[in-house]
């Protein structure tokens, strides 16, 4: 019992997963679900770090501190090398600015392994811009560092309870049963509810509400940015424990297989799960959830399978390269992913397969010098004899490593003159992405109710005499909206958020907090102060239809209806903006509606960025076409169009200024970007559309005097 059984499939299976890891990311030989590779090595982790836990207590050597001792040896040498040469490479390449933030955040994070959170509310592990995040994949080096930290805990309690408790002691009934330590049994029963309590949660998060925005009762709902249901599933780790925990029971108590015959056929068909995942499941599968039972059951198959005989799983699993690429697989998994990302950054061609294979080349001889010159002398103490030492070095590499991170982006500067021109273009919209800072003002009867409203425009002038009332398109719009306050006089005041589309009585599934409120608050100002003139500003298309691949949010719903397609959420639109602009208009108000601005699908900033490094006025991207836009907008715009003839309402289309009939929608001119994403306008591109503006303006200028 002095040492655990060496068993090279398991280094095998390690080799699975880490190659599934290895050539998804390096999106190579189709292995579109081989995320699943991390939910094998949970399994993987769960049961051997049990097993050498079970077996330290069964020789009454079982120590906190020294298994700490082992898990900082294991993880953070090679984990020091790797964040510190990618911060030095991070520094020395350019980087979007975004992203060099980022990188430096995530530094910091890991270093007190709690990446996973910081991914969680910044980073969709499926969605594109995770690609230029080179330490995205700590995430899976946090959940597992604050399961060592905590899981012992578990143990130590049942020990504790059983010994303090005598029904609960363990009872040998055959002497020549292995030594039974005392709170084995609660174990066992406590790890089981805590798995089955993690893949309920998880089931929840991901496969029941996965759209719904993560809250905690108590905090602050801003903490936790964009993050839903679906990504806290994917990165805490309380919804990922049960993963953990079929190794743990696994160890605990590992049933004796009595055929051979079945053991090959359980082998056989845990190779069989893990090969379906990593080839047929892809990032479109709500993951990890139900789905993660196939990857995880299937590595546990495999383990239980060779547990007692050598079947032909073992065998191939233990083939020497499959063991040997096990053996380096967490140099490998550390490795891969910053220079995959660096030379997607780096070099122009990094999908050929020839690069991929070069990428993936120098990550195995990467791999294998850490492994050797790294992991190696410090898990057998040849560095770090004391356990001291052993703690007193994590402690340094990982302060050295985050204020390193820290000081290269406080104070690395990028060079203008380093970039070129269209790439200065994307920075400077870059930093015009809060349009509204230092425009807003306050009245002194701006309290109680109505305190922290922004007001802009005319601010000699005692009332207002508009409100902009709308979504993220609103607030992009505000340096318009203050440029035609002073040039004609007149004050308005600003209710925008993010996501809040401004019609009263529909909210969108999941609602998103504050908009139901904000548009009530909206309309009792208008009619408290008299307010004439309402302008509707906002992403319209987004709602009705679900975003450019209907896929971004749930369509639009209210009391009564729940909407299936994008046909029925235009028909609750056209219901509910109606009622509203009747309301108003019946008031004697005027109602501007202002269509949404040409959504450019195929613009992101951080692409063009990188794309524009090495050339001259070129992002590399073109507008859309006058026919997409069109094609995009229809639902929206047949509704925002029926209200044409009503009294007092007046419909304004931005694509008059930005498009040309059978051409495209522009992006940018000669000195100027007008987008500063996808959908939402630059400063440039919104004081474009002034003309549309000033007639309207013209008139409630007049009519105040």
């Amino acid at each position: 019992m002095s040492t655990i059984l060496y068993r090279p499939h398991i280094d095998g299976l390690r080799a699975i997963a880490i190659i599934a890891v290895v050539l998804y990311h390096a999106h190579f030989l189709r292995m579109t679900g081989g995320f699943v590779g991390v939910d094998i090595f949970f399994v993987i982790s769960g049961f051997l770090i049990t097993s050498i836990i079970v077996r330290d207590i069964k020789l009454g050597t079982f120590s906190l501190l020294g298994f700490w001792e082992r898990r900082v040896r294991r993880i953070i040498p090679a984990l020091f090398v790797v964040m510190m040469i990618s911060t030095v490479v991070a520094s020395v390449i350019t980087l979007y600015p975004p992203d060099y933030a980022n990188f430096a955040n995530a530094i910091i994070a890991q270093s007190v392994f709690s990446s996973n959170m910081f991914f969680m509310v910044t980073d969709n592990y499926f969605d594109q811009p995770s690609q230029y995040s080179p330490l995205l994949h700590t995430w899976t080096l946090s959940v597992e560092e604050q399961f060592y930290v905590l899981f012992p805990f578990v143990i130590m309690f049942c020990i504790w309870f059983a010994s303090r408790y005598k029904k609960y002691r363990p009872i040998i009934l055959e002497q020549n049963l292995a030594h039974v330590w005392a709170g084995e049994r609660l174990t066992i029963l406590s790890v089981l509810i805590l798995g089955i309590i993690s893949f309920g949660l998880n089931v929840w998060l991901v496969n029941v509400t996965p759209g719904t925005s993560f809250a905690i009762p108590f905090v602050p709902h801003a903490l936790f940015g964009g993050a839903t249901f679906a990504s806290a599933g994917f990165y805490i780790l309380p919804t990922r424990i049960w993963e953990f925990t079929f190794g743990v029971l696994l160890a605990l108590y590992t049933p004796k297989i009595q055929s051979k015959a079945f053991a090959e056929i359980l082998g056989i068909t845990g190779l069989t799960a893990i090969a379906i995942s990593i080839f047929c499941f892809n990032d479109t599968t709500p993951f990890p959830g139900i789905a993660a039972l196939m990857p995880t059951l299937g590595a546990v198959a495999v383990i239980l399978a060779n547990e007692r005989y050598a079947s032909m799983s073992g065998r191939i699993l233990s083939f020497p390269i499959l063991v040997w690429i096990g053996l380096i697989s967490y140099s490998l998994y550390l490795w891969h992913w910053p220079l995959l990302v660096f030379a997607h950054i780096i070099l122009p061609h990094t999908a050929l397969w020839t690069t991929l294979l070069v990428i993936i080349t120098l990550a195995v001889v990467l791999s294998w010098f850490s492994y050797r010159y790294v992991e190696t002398p410090f898990r057998r103490k040849t560095i770090f004899a004391s356990q001291t030492m052993t703690f007193v070095g994590g402690f340094i590499a990982m302060v050295t490593v985050a204020l390193t991170a820290y000081a290269s982006h406080r104070f690395i500067v990028e060079k203008p003159k380093t970039l070129s021109i269209a790439a200065q273009k994307i920075l400077t919209v870059l930093d015009s992405t809060t349009a509204r800072a230092g425009m807003c003002f306050q009245s002194a009867g701006d309290t109680g109710h109505y305190a922290g409203l922004c007001r802009i425009g005319n601010n000699t002038r005692s009332k207002p005499d508009f409100v902009l009332l709308g979504d993220s398109h609103a607030d992009a719009d505000v340096p318009l909206f203050v440029s035609l306050g002073w040039t004609y006089g007149v004050q308005g005041s600003v209710f925008a958020a993010g996501d809040c589309i401004p019609i009263l009585g529909v909210t969108q599934v999941p609602e998103v907090g504050g908009c139901t409120e904000q548009n009530t608050k909206a309309m009792e100002y208008i009619r408290d102060q008299h307010i004439k003139h309402i302008f509707l500003v906002a992403r319209w298309s987004y709602y009705v239809t679900g975003g450019q691949t209907r896929s971004h949010r749930p369509l639009l719903t209210d009391a009564a209806t729940s909407s299936q397609t994008p046909q029925e959420s235009q028909k609750i639109f056209a219901t509910h903006l109606t009622r509203m602009v009747s309301e108003l208009t019946t008031e004697g108000r005027d109602v501007y509606i202002v269509k949404q601005v040409p959504e450019q699908f195929a613009y992101n900033p951080r692409e063009a960025f990188y794309h524009a490094l090495h050339r001259d006025i070129d992002i590399g991207v073109e507008g859309v076409t006058t026919k997409d836009n069109d094609m995009y907008q229809t639902l929206a715009n047949e509704v925002i169009d029926s209200l044409v003839n009503v009294p007092h309402v007046h419909i304004i289309n931005p694509a008059s200024v930005f498009c040309v009939d059978g051409a495209r929608c522009a992006l940018e001119n000669k000195d100027h970007l007008y987008y500063r994403d996808e959908n939402h306008l630059s400063v440039a591109g919104t004081m474009i559309q002034e003309p549309l503006f000033e007639s309207f303006f013209k008139q409630i200028s007049n009519n105040k005097k």
